[in-house]
């Protein structure tokens, strides 16, 4: 678990990110010796699927035509018990009972979020505020100026998952039979049980990695791939501040398998999977590439609009297994951040 001291942060915040799950490769380091040939004439040094400015301008919520304007609210206005008393149940009852596609509407004033509290988004509607100069969400007993020690019970303010805080979501893998080459759409696997079109998946292989010589000029071994497509923060003898032993199991969602990304499946014919994005790294069969799905599938279609948090002590918006979902006109104010893709 990493903890910050305490700060106060006010962000104006717009997630678009389609994609988000709990797991990153950001502590593996990918070395590769890149050249790059302009053909005579042309306008472009890279081709359109390694156009990241280009792909970025239709990436999460701008691919589907942006945050939704949804105007349908269901239920009355939540307000604010007061007197400090917990409004954590009022708001999960109404996300419980609303349907998809419509708008909690929470009032204006400071709601209170009682440490051990979260409310949890897992399902397709907005939990929308007045303003984040009107609507406050605040923590009692979580964190406090000036200190990096959270509350006895810390957790986020909202959990927008479809799965319950410190509940897994356990993958399903079939083998590729065929390697996924760069900038392709389809896949071929061993089987095609468990998937389906539209479904959210994974699509990784191991790292193959071992010692190799250190390349930087140090007398020492780095653990990396023998090609060094992915090496980590470790060596032998230890030096410069290497990362822990569980550093290949901490931030993948499978043990060793730093290359990876998440993938839409657009169709399926036979053993042959069709995404709806490009491959943007080569997944071999020497190294055991997978396709998974998940048990649990991912969250599509919920928002957090127009209001501010304070002092929570486990992150102040954290979003797992979500697509299509997003923060919109958010402020966090004085909090310690533990989840993983928290804000």
């Amino acid at each position: 678990m990493r903890m910050q001291h305490m700060r106060r942060i006010v962000m104006s915040l717009l997630i678009i990110g389609s994609l988000v799950h709990t797991t990153s490769a950001w502590e593996a380091t990918i070395s590769q010796n890149v050249q790059i040939t302009v053909a005579s004439g042309s306008s472009s040094l890279l081709p359109a699927d390694r156009d990241a400015s280009a792909n970025w301008k239709m990436a999460g919520m701008l691919s589907v035509g942006g945050i939704p304007n949804r105007t349908t609210q269901c239920g009355a206005t939540i307000n604010p018990i007061g007197g400090g008393a917990n409004d954590t149940t009022n708001i999960q009852n109404a996300i419980n009972a609303c349907p998809a596609g419509q708008v909690v509407q929470l009032g204006t004033g400071s709601f209170t979020i009682s440490e051990g509290s979260y409310i949890l988004l897992n399902k397709g509607v907005t939990v929308r505020g007045a303003g984040p100069g009107s609507t406050l969400l605040t923590r009692t007993g979580g964190a406090t100026m000036g200190s990096y020690i959270p509350g006895s019970n810390p957790t986020p303010m909202f959990l927008i998952s479809p799965v319950n805080r410190n509940v897994g979501n356990a993958v399903t893998g079939t083998a590729l039979t065929a390697d996924a080459a760069v900038g392709s759409y389809s896949i071929q696997v061993a089987s095609t049980s468990g998937l389906s079109v539209g479904q959210i998946v994974l699509l990784d292989e191991l790292s193959g990695a071992g010692w190799q010589p250190d390349i930087e000029g140090r007398s020492t071994s780095i653990w990396a791939s023998p090609d060094y497509r992915v090496t980590f923060h470790q060596h032998n003898p230890t030096c410069c501040n290497d990362d822990g032993n569980d550093v290949k199991s901490a931030y993948t969602v499978n043990t060793d398998r730093m290359n990876n990304e998440l993938k839409q499946i657009a169709s399926i014919s036979g053993n042959t999977v069709t995404f709806d994005s490009p491959v943007m790294i080569s997944y071999r069969t020497s190294h055991t590439a997978e396709l998974w799905h998940f048990a649990t599938p991912f969250l599509k279609n919920a928002g957090i609009e127009n209001l501010a948090t304070e002092y929570p002590d486990s992150g102040s918006v954290v979003f797992q297994y979500c697509a299509y979902c997003w923060g919109y006109r958010l402020e966090a104010r004085y909090y310690l951040r533990a989840d993983p893709q928290s804000c």
